[in-house]
């Protein structure tokens, strides 16, 4: 285990990145699929710090989940996915009522290892999927979650300067 690692992702999902918790919660739900080394952390950071994007993190990442625990949040031996979730949305969303989840394909795969439907079902709650490169070194690590993507008929694929609905 890396401690500088631990350290960041306490410190991420601390309530120091916290927005003012809206009582109407959040208008608009997105996902950011990326694979890893892709320049998604800078995006994600780029859009908490504009304070009108919500604050995209790897919510579904194991490592993060488990900041989440260690931040004080209770959660028992079992997470809720749903509460968890619902917390994350009700502190992260920024004060325009924008709330983001950025994900990888591992990411899914950990949570719903069965595959789909639950994947599918959770992607549905979601406004608007953009994915952001996808294929890397010659190499496609998306596959699986860009044919879910497909499945859903919803998203946004951005290469470049240009955009793919």
């Amino acid at each position: 285990m890396n401690l500088g690692n631990v350290k960041k992702i306490d410190y991420l999902m601390s309530s120091v990145r916290d927005f003012p918790v809206r009582s109407e919660g959040a208008r608009f739900r997105y996902v950011l699929c990326s694979s890893p080394r892709c320049g998604s952390n800078l995006v994600g950071q780029i859009l908490h710090d504009s304070g009108l994007a919500g604050d995209p993190l790897e919510y579904l990442n194991t490592r993060y989940v488990a900041g989440y625990a260690r931040a004080g949040n209770r959660m028992g031996n079992r997470v809720d996915l749903a509460g968890y979730l619902s917390d994350l949305e009700r502190r992260r969303t920024s004060p325009n009522g924008i709330f983001g989840v950025k994900v990888h394909y591992e990411h899914l795969a950990n949570v719903w290892p069965n595959g789909g439907r639950e994947a599918a079902d959770f992607f549905r709650s979601y406004c608007q999927i953009w994915c952001m490169d996808l294929i890397r070194h010659g190499r496609s690590s998306g596959e699986p979650l860009l044919f879910l993507l497909f499945f859903l008929d919803r998203f946004t694929v951005l290469e470049g300067d240009t955009v793919h609905q």
